[in-house]
């Protein structure tokens, strides 16, 4: 849901929160990532002396806490797959110029001799205190790291979702893959419903 809301995150929310995808399973959390992107390019730029007013959030109560932060994992084919991959990098970029960073962006590519995600790999990347986990893929994807998780002995909320082929996407996901020629009919069209 829109800035972590669906994921059960209120404004006070002070824990560290862990969404382990595979493919597009990582859109469900585009929009916590980009409150996050907002929160910090502002308050950067407010301690800079030079505040930039970010288009919906200026205040930005939510996620005050030092302790409150979001680490995302996904794992794709290739970066290409990867919906709004510069974005995300930029995001986990910014957040690590900050005091407390918030934000962290783990991605894996198939075909790449990266440290497999298994045991050995979520010890030493998902924090001992994390009080929720997400877990977003393909049933054999989240048996696997979920078989992982608990032999760590991990105690937070672990919830899982199974993503398919035969299910509705959101209008976030669509437009995720939204080309420049889709992008200028869209605007086009909504232009003409508001005359």
């Amino acid at each position: 849901g829109p800035f972590g809301k669906g994921l059960g995150l209120d404004n006070d929310y002070n824990g560290k929160v862990v969404a382990i995808t595979a493919g597009v399973g990582l859109m469900l959390f585009f929009d916590l990532s980009m409150l996050l992107l907002r929160k910090n390019l502002y308050n950067l730029s407010k301690k800079a002396g030079k505040e930039v007013k970010v288009f919906g959030n200026e205040e930005f109560k939510a996620f005050n806490s030092p302790t409150f932060k979001f680490i995302l994992f996904g794992s794709f084919k290739a970066p290409v797959f990867v919906p709004f991959g510069n974005l995300l990098n930029a995001a986990s970029d910014l957040a690590k110029s900050t005091p407390n960073p918030n934000f962290e962006l783990n991605l894996r590519y198939a075909g790449e001799k990266l440290a497999h995600w298994d045991e050995n790999y979520f010890k030493a990347k998902v924090p001992a205190d994390a009080s929720k986990i997400f877990i977003i893929g393909s049933e054999q994807f989240i048996n696997e790291t979920k078989e992982a998780l608990i032999k760590l002995k991990f105690k937070p909320n672990i919830m899982t979702g199974i993503q398919s082929s035969q299910i509705s996407v959101s209008y976030t996901h669509l437009r995720a893959h939204e080309t420049r020629e889709d992008l200028v009919c869209r605007l086009l069209l909504e232009k003409k419903k508001k005359q």
